[in-house]
């Protein structure tokens, strides 16, 4: 499996082959180096050999005063995988608000810490103009070759001075046997080799 980013504001693409089980998305600072605004989105291209399922995880960030769920500017932050929308929520990332997952089918944890606050920050509803990072993983449904994962904010424009948003590291990492689970399929194969073979001089 290969990451492969790409996006409308011109930044390099590049590739990351998988070493093992997982292909690290190390995004450096923010969205391969930049900060978008809300709302906007960019597109992440994922090859795959085959379909089947992989856990995506990757670090939201949040700069200034992105906005948590019922306040008067509210950002919703989307997911979506080939088209198709996998994950939604809101979450204080240094503007107030509440975090709040609205749509979650494929059961993505998100843990949300909201810097400056001065109570719990993962609970916190304070506007602290600190920004603040959420960490998200869920399970996704690859097809055999391109997929494309689309990140995106939708709210009241606000600007960058005001707010901004991006990625933290992250991963796709796919459901890959174990050494184990291939000892056993071979030693399951031998057997049925064996009970033919006897069958068969019988």
């Amino acid at each position: 499996m290969k990451f492969m980013h790409r996006t409308s504001l011109g930044l390099a693409a590049f590739v990351t082959a998988v070493a093992a089980h997982a292909a690290p998305l190390n995004t450096g600072s923010y969205v391969f180096g930049s900060q978008l605004s809300s709302p906007d989105s960019f597109d992440a291209m994922v090859s795959s050999a085959s379909a089947g399922t992989a856990t995506l995880a990757f670090q939201l960030a949040g700069f200034r005063s992105l906005d948590g769920a019922d306040n008067c500017c509210s950002d919703v932050f989307h997911l979506r995988v080939n088209g198709t929308e996998v994950f939604t929520g809101s979450f204080n990332l240094g503007g107030g608000g509440f975090n709040s997952i609205q749509f979650n089918p494929n059961g993505a944890t998100a843990v949300t810490t909201t810097y400056g606050a001065s109570d719990d920050p993962q609970n916190s509803t304070q506007v602290t103009w600190a920004g603040g990072v959420t960490d998200i993983s869920l399970s996704v449904a690859l097809l055999g070759g391109n997929n494309t994962l689309t990140f995106a904010y939708t709210g009241k424009s606000q600007g960058l001075g005001d707010e901004a948003w991006g990625l933290n590291n992250g991963s796709v990492t796919a459901a890959v046997p174990e050494p184990e689970t291939y000892a056993l399929m071979l030693a399951g194969l031998c057997a049925i080799g064996m009970f033919a073979r006897r069958r068969k001089s019988a």
